[in-house]
């Protein structure tokens, strides 16, 4: 079930540990195996198990273990009691009846049921208590709500399974009303016109285009889709705000061959949240906050002002929390770093570009655990002067300062002597 996931990790682990066992006697061994797991995390299970707050008893041996489920076995109820404990699925349940929150949800809670509405194609709002997208996937979402769970309407039964469901379609709210910033000149109900319903059709411009960039934004965007994209005037000015991003700070995996084109998509649509209000927002000691950890950086005042600049440019004229706020995001996800590496290696191959790409991958790997190394692939004639280490399958004319160093690859050197070679270089030079 895709309720499971709502779950934490530890409730997951006795959900499936009690799905497991049943009514049934189990060598703990046993459950080990069928769990993949050692029988020590086992009795860590059983033990978490027996102080919760689940209807069960526990018949404890020394090898061997039964559960008694005190209201008998069902599966789909038993994940109701785990759920109805779970703050992500308490913070659904409040959106999908348009009810009052119940308590404050924190943030860790708020991105699990983010990520969970991904997989429907969903995403929400805390602040304005709305779900986003198809009104198609949010009523199927509906009807799976319902469907699995319907002991929320079984107050005497008044009321049928349809009546409710009809009730709370009619419950859901309008959409905000509608506000585009910027001056886009993309009509995206003519680029995308499958994102509306034929009845909506005849609505105003401005409201189809909303509607339209609500549901682009809110839906994962295929590669068919990012083809119509790539060709309107808004993506070309955010291809310019990537190249200034990688003059000003550091992409991470730029080893990648569509490290670039990745960043402008993500870009792309964080501004298409934006432009219709659905973005996430700082509050003003965030701002402020990060604002003075990115002052410890050198030229860094420079850096953020060109920034900013960049995006005025390129999106008329966006207020300067959100550029912190799209800058915080990609530091984030790690997209990019905001302070420069202390060893800078660089790959550069004479031909063999895919292979170099291959390679620094697997070094990246090797030394993710190594913080403050950047691996770059450089395409261009020569090397840039900020590398430290310069890796080369060919001989180039030195043309860099006395501390940049230079290794020489050969194929049949093997992956196993390079990664060996570089730890000692960095072991030498820490």
């Amino acid at each position: 079930m895709r309720w499971q996931k709502l779950l934490s990790k530890n409730a997951q682990n006795l959900f499936s540990l009690i799905n497991l066992m049943k009514d049934l006697i189990w060598r703990k061994t046993d459950l080990a195996e069928e769990l993949k797991i050692d029988v020590k995390t086992v009795d860590r299970h059983l033990k978490r198990l027996a102080e919760s707050d689940c209807p069960i008893q526990l018949i404890l041996h020394k090898k061997t273990v039964q559960l008694v489920y005190d209201q008998g076995y069902s599966e789909p109820y038993l994940l109701f009691v785990f759920l109805i404990q779970s703050p992500p699925f308490c913070l659904l349940k409040n959106l999908l009846l348009n009810e009052p929150y119940e308590q404050e949800y924190d943030r860790s809670t708020q991105e699990r049921l983010r990520k969970w509405f991904g997989e429907y194609h969903l995403s929400f709002s805390y602040k304005k208590a709305q779900i986003f997208g198809s009104e198609r996937k949010i009523r199927y979402l509906l009807f799976c709500f319902l469907k699995d769970f319907p002991h929320f309407f079984a107050d005497d039964g008044e009321q049928s399974f349809s009546e409710t469901f009809i009730q709370l379609l009619k419950q859901r709210k309008d959409p905000a009303e509608i506000e585009i910033l910027g001056d886009s000149r993309t009509l995206f109900f003519e680029l995308f016109p499958e994102l509306l319903f034929r009845e909506e059709q005849i609505l105003p411009l401005k409201e189809k285009n909303y509607l339209a960039i609500l549901r682009l934004s809110c839906n994962q965007i295929t590669e068919k889709r990012w083809e119509r994209i790539e060709e309107t005037q808004d993506y070309r000015k955010l291809t310019i705000v990537t190249e200034k991003l990688d003059s000003l700070f550091w992409l991470n995996s730029e080893f990648e061959s569509g490290n670039k084109s990745k960043l402008t998509k993500v870009l792309y649509q964080e501004w298409l949240r934006y432009v219709i209000g659905i973005h996430d927002r700082l509050v003003e000691e965030e701002v402020r906050y990060y604002q003075e950890t990115l002052e410890k950086f050198p030229n860094s005042k420079d850096k953020l002002y060109q920034f900013r600049l960049a995006i005025q440019q390129a999106l008329a004229h966006p207020a300067v929390e959100w550029g912190m706020l799209l800058l915080k995001t990609l530091q984030e996800r790690g997209y990019l770093d905001v302070h420069p590496p202390e060893v800078k290696i660089v790959f550069f191959f004479r031909y063999e570009h895919q292979e170099a790409r291959r390679l620094a991958g697997v070094l990246n790997k090797t030394l993710r655990h190594r913080k403050r190394i950047s691996i770059h692939v450089c395409t261009r004639n020569k090397p840039p002067r900020y590398a430290d280490l310069v890796i080369t399958d060919h001989f180039f004319p030195l043309d860099h300062n006395e501390d940049q160093k230079t290794y020489l690859y050969h194929p049949s050197f093997g992956i196993e002597r390079l990664l060996t070679d570089i730890n000692y270089w960095l072991g030498k030079n820490r």
